[in-house]
């Protein structure tokens, strides 16, 4: 099935049996793991306690935690409370990863162990796989193990760690099996190039191999599809004009088809989703300005770890650091190759700017390996067409750097060519006490050290959170629904205060039983459970009991103050409020219930109890200039242009009390009028960097709509990175809804 030129006459697979390969693969798997176990110090600390119990890592584990429960993540019945939480409307889309932790659940039970062991697993087959790709292109069987180990032990691996669990990088090297294979013009003899030759369609094994890893890779996470298909272009470029071969262009289409096919079955849960519920925009953060900032750099691939061996290695790290490039200090760091790797990279520029006749930097391999290396940087690099990509067909892929994996293992593979070369004549002890020493370096070298600072005091906490929850669910019964504040928002949950994202999954991580309310997607059931937090305290603990809820559990560390804390033990009473010693404190809701239940009638109870769990009648919609909603610890808002309208629409047969506050802040100390009209009424303030309060309370009549307008008569902000147009913001907004008799009175 190979195509006919000889000069590409390598057959599509390995040509060795594959007992001869399965041994050192399982070899390269198992010393990948041990090193980073006991390199990392993992070995030092309880498995059964996740290795990153924050940020991130907290999202991955609640989809695993449901994925033990018998789930597959897509929706999670105990979060979200009244709701549930569709967590498939803000895409993963992992099955491949999702299913290989299946299989591993039937024998580990504990989420936590299991995504421990999982990342080490994944670490495991990406080196694996890697000595498979070098095998393939011929690299001996000792340089193949070497570099696969090295490759396993990438610092990609270790930064992005359980923090970003689909990041796994292990199928990277099939993707670029894919890619390589059409630059080197091994594909499918599809069509006769020759009237003599015979097109060959005999060869299934390894035609259902191939389209085997492209339906993997499309399982995946959608960015090793997107990458993997970046890959296949580029070698079908590189491969048809070295031959003018039309299978190859053919043979990459079928790669991309099938990958395509398998990447849209992956996400086919959340387009199926959205389809029946539209799309979220208010849970979209994303714009193509964000291609350059998470962009692959040159400079940051060959920046050496912080925690690096060598005083003179963390020296060059410091002072490239301090330097103050833009964007250096986000996640586009990771792409780090190590010092190893990095030699194989600039051997790959090398050949590609200047190869020298009869040297290594004519080695066929090489110059392949050299052409796809540099179009991945053209690709991917800061202004490359990535970032055209972003502005023209989607800016949901925006973190070009994660593309560094495809460098780290064309570098590798470099290098493993040179060493066949330089080291064909050194006799086998030596051979291989070299190459163990270069692993041993390697080791040394690219694996990061801090990745498990502050563990151990994560682990006394895990440990806390874990007894203090076990205590809850022996006070009530299952199923009893928590309200947690404060409410934070998902997926764009930047906590308050001193929290850190996703603290309030931590309560469902521990729990086998309860429910809770963390999990309600931002944009969908109108927002119900901010919108309740947000009420005053007589009307939030009426609500939320009406609905049916038992409990509250508070964390002190998302309030600057204990005034609310002091509030709910003045309106529930004595004896209602549990400690846990430390920053939660939990409140007791059924003594309150049966107070409220003596105030009302059996009827007036039910009526209460069917409107209060609904979705608020009252509809609020952001228009004009208005962008998604943006949050830091402190603060939340929205941009706006010029002009920009809130339009609110009461549903409901009964009017409505709405009640709005908020700040209005722009950048820069000169004053400038905002005028904010509504029905007639104007409000004129004089905007500056110092906040100014907004605050307006109004009638809204039954099925009837209401727009509050703003004009803004100050200049547009200049922000070469950001293609809106930004004149103000408005910070903290807030807004509830009454029935006027239940409500103060209204002066308009």
């Amino acid at each position: 099935m190979t195509d006919g030129n000889q000069s590409a006459s390598r057959p599509l697979v390995i040509r060795h049996h594959t007992s001869g390969l399965l041994l050192p693969a399982l070899l390269v798997a198992a010393t990948t793991v041990l090193l980073a176990f006991f390199r990392s110090g993992l070995w030092r600390y309880d498995l059964f306690v996740p290795i990153q119990y924050w940020g991130d890592a907290v999202y991955f584990e609640v989809i695993v935690k449901a994925l033990t429960e018998g789930g597959w993540g897509h929706y999670i019945s105990r979060l979200g409370m009244p709701f549930g939480m569709d967590s498939v409307d803000f895409p993963t889309a992992m099955h491949l990863n999702l299913g290989l932790m299946k299989v591993l659940s039937i024998g580990v039970r504990d989420p936590f162990l299991l995504i421990n062991l999982f990342w080490l697993t994944a670490m495991g087959l990406g080196g694996a796989f890697a000595y498979l790709f070098f095998r393939w292109l011929g690299i001996s069987n000792a340089n193949s193990i070497c570099f696969g180990i090295l490759y396993g032990l990438i610092p990609f691996g270790f930064f992005r760690n359980v923090g970003h669990l689909n990041l796994a990088h292990f199928m990277v090297p099939a993707g670029a099996y894919l890619g390589v294979s059409l630059a080197r013009v091994e594909v499918f003899r599809l069509v006769r190039q020759k009237r003599t030759e015979r097109t060959n369609y005999r060869d299934w094994r390894r035609f259902i191999l191939t389209l085997g890893i492209c339906a993997a890779i499309g399982l995946s996470y959608i960015y090793w599809a997107f990458f993997t298909c970046i890959i296949v272009f580029l070698g079908c470029v590189i491969g048809y004009c070295r031959s003018k071969n039309v299978n190859v262009p053919l043979s990459a289409c079928i790669y991309l088809g099938i990958i395509g096919l398998a990447a849209g079955g992956n996400v086919s849960p959340t387009l199926l989703y959205w389809q029946r519920n539209g799309p979220n925009l208010e849970a979209q953060s994303k714009v193509p300005a964000q291609a350059d900032e998470y962009a692959l750099r040159i400079r940051q691939m060959l920046t050496p770890i912080s925690t690096h061996p060598l005083r003179f290695m963390r020296s060059i790290r410091d002072k490239i650091l301090a330097a103050g490039f833009p964007f250096d200090r986000n996640e586009s760091f990771t792409a780090t190759l190590g010092t190893i790797g990095s030699l194989g990279f600039l051997l790959l520029l090398w050949a590609a700017i200047a190869p020298a006749p009869g040297t290594l930097l004519c080695h066929r391999t090489v110059r392949v390996l050299a052409g796809m290396a540099i179009g991945v940087i053209v690709v991917a690099t800061e202004g490359g067409f990535g970032s055209l990509f972003s502005v023209f067909v989607s800016h949901e892929i925006r973190g070009y750097n994660r593309i560094s994996p495809f460098i780290s293992l064309f570098s590798f593979a470099a290098l493993g060519v040179a060493s066949d070369r330089f080291l064909r004549t050194v006799a086998h002890v030596p051979r291989f006490m070299i190459l163990g020493g270069i692993v041993c370096l390697g080791m040394f070298d690219q694996v990061p050290l801090d990745i498990l600072t502050g563990h151990e005091a994560a682990q006394v906490q895990f440990q806390k959170d874990r007894d203090y929850i076990r205590q809850l669910e022996t006070k009530f019964p299952s199923g009893a629904m928590i309200f947690q504040l404060p409410h934070t928002n998902f997926p764009l949950d930047v906590a308050p205060n001193k929290m850190v994202s996703y603290d309030n999954a931590k309560a469902y991580l521990h729990s086998k039983a309860l429910r809770w309310t963390w999990g309600n997607i931002m944009g969908r059931h109108d927002n119900w459970a901010r919108s309740t937090a947000q009420l005053p305290v007589d009307q939030f603990l009426k609500r939320i009991v009406f609905v049916g809820f038992e409990g509250i559990l508070l964390d002190r560390n998302g309030f600057s103050d204990g005034k609310l804390e002091e509030e709910l033990s003045k309106k529930l009473g004595a004896g209602t409020k549990f400690e846990s010693g430390f920053r939660w404190v939990f409140f007791d809701l059924r003594p309150f219930r049966k107070n409220l239940e003596t105030t009302l009638s059996p009827g007036e109870w039910e009526r209460e109890r069917q409107t209060a769990g609904l979705p608020t009648s009252t509809k609020i919609e952001w228009r004009g200039g208005f962008s998604t909603l943006e949050t830091s610890k402190e603060n939340s808002w929205r941009w706006c242009s010029k002009t920009g309208i809130i339009r609110f629409s009461n549903d409901s047969d009964a009017a409505k009390v709405i009640d709005v506050s908020g700040q209005v802040f722009v950048y820069g100390a000169t004053p400038y009028p905002l005028s904010i009209q509504r029905d007639g009424q104007r409000q004129q303030l004089q905007v500056s960097q110092e906040p100014v309060v907004y605050h307006d309370r109004f009638v809204l009549a039954a099925h009837t709509s209401a727009d509050i307008s703003f004009d803004y008569g100050g200049p547009l902000l200049e922000v070469p990175t950001d293609p809106r147009q930004l004149a103000f913001q408005l910070q903290n907004f807030q807004w509830y809804d009454e029935e006027p008799n239940k409500a103060a009175p209204v002066n308009q």
